[in-house]
């Protein structure tokens, strides 16, 4: 029995048939529909490598901003992110506290359809709501930054 792959639009057969459903990238990037669908041998291994690969750029005037607002609000720590990180003394801080994703860094907002997916479910809001939090905390309490505020004389 042939299966049709929803990431090519081609027919397979059974034993060219991959046996785990994927994520379909336009799919989710129109729909916001991260539901495994059927697709080839051949397709599971390209998108398995796709899956993790921020390669989205998710502009904050995309339509799908509009549909999910956790993804709303996943921008909005983000873009919190990168204004905290821009005032760091020393970038290293920020890149340990959000790893595995130091591409939240960037001030393009890149996102693997995982992070995309993840983000819409509300699950990366909270990590980054961890991680501002942290970076605040550094700002306000390292000498650094405490020294920089109480003398204005840098200024002139």
């Amino acid at each position: 029995m042939a299966s049709l792959c929803n990431y090519t639009g081609n027919w397979y057969c059974q034993s060219c048939t991959a046996t785990t459903k994927h994520m379909i990238p336009w799919i989710a990037l129109d729909k916001l529909d991260f539901n495994g669908r059927t697709v080839s041998k051949l397709a599971e291994a390209e998108l398995r490598e796709l899956q993790s690969l921020p390669i989205l750029n998710i502009r904050k005037d995309h339509p799908i901003v509009a549909q999910s607002r956790d993804l709303y609000n996943f921008l909005l720590a983000k873009r919190k992110l990168t204004f905290l990180y821009d005032s760091l003394c020393t970038p290293e801080i920020a890149e340990q506290e959000v790893e595995p994703y130091t591409h939240f860094l960037l001030k393009e907002n890149w996102l693997s359809l995982e992070n995309l997916r993840d983000a819409t479910q509300g699950y990366l809001t909270q990590v980054l709501d961890r991680v501002n939090y942290n970076l605040e905390r550094h700002l306000m309490t390292c000498f650094v930054h405490s020294s920089l505020s109480s003398d204005d004389s840098w200024l002139e």
